[in-house]
């Protein structure tokens, strides 16, 4: 029983190509796996992004209510101010 090199090279380039089809294999799972996560991440995220506006005030809407109340705060303050100052 002579195993001549040829035989050698060609039984380890078949056990590599097994090898590498198995890998390949196994890429494209999780590959294919990855994109249904991203679809449910996505998914996720555009439902938070419908519901965040209905459960917290937006800062645009919280800068005018401040201003509103520090421009009354101001006109209190007068108010006491001219009072203090009555004998």
């Amino acid at each position: 029983m002579n195993i001549d090199v040829t035989q050698v090279f060609l039984a380890l380039l078949s056990a590599g190509a097994a090898i590498l089809g198995w890998l390949y294999r196994q890429i494209l799972a999780d590959m294919k796996e990855l994109r249904h996560d991203l679809k449910v991440v996505e998914a996720e995220a555009s439902k938070m992004r419908e519901e965040i506006p209905a459960k917290y005030a937006q800062i645009g809407v919280m800068e005018r209510m401040f201003e509103r109340l520090d421009a009354k705060m101001d006109q209190m303050l007068d108010k006491l101010d001219k009072k203090a100052d009555k004998p």
